[in-house]
């Protein structure tokens, strides 16, 4: 299996009660759109990308550019989620999340932490990825901390 879909399932199984989980949905969680989400980092240091219906057609966006703060979330007046793509994995790449909160289960992050990488041989990192959440009103995608840790890992 896929590891973005491995490290899905460990989110939807803390995400929330028996309950809630019964009836929640992922398209839901994401355009809840909390910045505390724990799905919402993994999905854009994923690639995945949203398709949008609207009445004269559709159009597809990253998960990534879906959260720009500077406009608000893109979903548009007259528009509605009609499927959500989260590619495969390849066998030389890794992804993890990182989940802080007060209870392991049901409970919004106090930071979290999505990361996405290509390891090239035995140590050696590239096209890392990180996206930290929960920390603000917004989620953060860092610039700097993959490139650093791509060049420091050998």
């Amino acid at each position: 299996a896929t590891k973005t879909f491995k490290e899905l399932s460990v989110i939807i199984d803390n995400l929330a009660t028996e309950q809630v989980r019964n009836v929640a949905s992922l398209g839901g969680s994401i355009l809840w759109a909390h910045p505390a989400s724990d799905i919402i980092p993994l999905l854009i240091v994923s690639g995945a990308s949203l398709q949008i219906g609207r009445k004269n057609g559709t159009r597809e966006i990253k998960v990534g550019d879906f959260f720009n703060v500077q406009d608000g979330i893109k979903l548009q007046k007259g528009e509605i989620l009609l499927s959500i793509y989260i590619r495969f994995t390849k066998e030389n790449e890794g992804m993890k999340l990182f989940k802080h909160a007060r209870r392991k289960t049901a409970d919004l992050a106090i930071a979290n932490m999505a990361v996405a990488y290509q390891e090239v041989e035995a140590g050696e990192l590239k096209n890392v990825k990180i996206v930290i959440g929960g920390i603000g009103i917004a989620l953060k995608q860092s610039k700097q901390l993959p490139i650093f840790i791509a060049t420091n890992t050998s």
